[in-house]
């Protein structure tokens, strides 16, 4: 089955498709019966849906810890009453060889509106305005801003959406 972006599922289609598992809530319907309210996303969309506690995916998602990514086979379905869900029919932990289907953990992070070097372009003008290219002042945080810029535009803004390392969320230890 082709691989598509979480974000551009339609109601009713099934894929197959790369998230990150963000948390699970262990909840009892008022009828008592068990489940968990899971979260996944990539970086444009985000749904949180049920999987009952005797559904064949339970033991996977008990071992899952935040920040895992996973490939999943589902039914991406908007409910009247519960919103956005996924109907799970297959779901395991990214491997290696998925990087061959397109994976790649950059997908996850949620990005500016804004371009960031007409951002960076933008700041530097404004300094110049305030401060007037004659100022040493300026021309410190111009050399700053120019030596940082070349390693920071494009990485993520938030530190609560990116880890550099595979299967963690920054604010994870890495070794545990």
């Amino acid at each position: 089955m082709t691989i598509v972006p979480f974000c551009e599922l339609t109601e009713g289609q099934e894929a197959d498709f790369f998230a990150v598992f963000v948390k699970k809530e262990s909840k009892t319907t008022s009828q008592g019966k068990p489940f968990y309210s899971i979260t996944i996303r990539d970086a444009d969309r985000t749904v949180t849906f049920p999987v009952w506690n005797d559904s064949p995916f339970t033991p996977l998602i008990e071992k899952l810890e935040d920040g895992s990514f996973i490939k999943v086979r589902g039914v991406y379905q908007v409910n009247a009453k519960y919103g956005a869900q996924v109907n799970l029919i297959q779901m395991r932990l990214i491997e290696d060889r998925d990087r061959q289907d397109g994976f790649d953990e950059k997908m996850f992070v949620a990005k500016s509106q804004f371009d960031p070097e007409e951002t960076f372009a933008d700041i530097l003008a404004i300094l110049k305005q305030t401060m007037g290219e004659s100022d040493p002042l300026y021309t410190l945080c111009e050399t700053i801003f120019t030596a940082v810029s070349a390693r920071s535009i494009g990485l993520p803004t938030s530190i609560g959406n990116f880890s550099s390392l595979p299967n963690r969320s920054i604010d994870q230890p890495a070794f545990s």
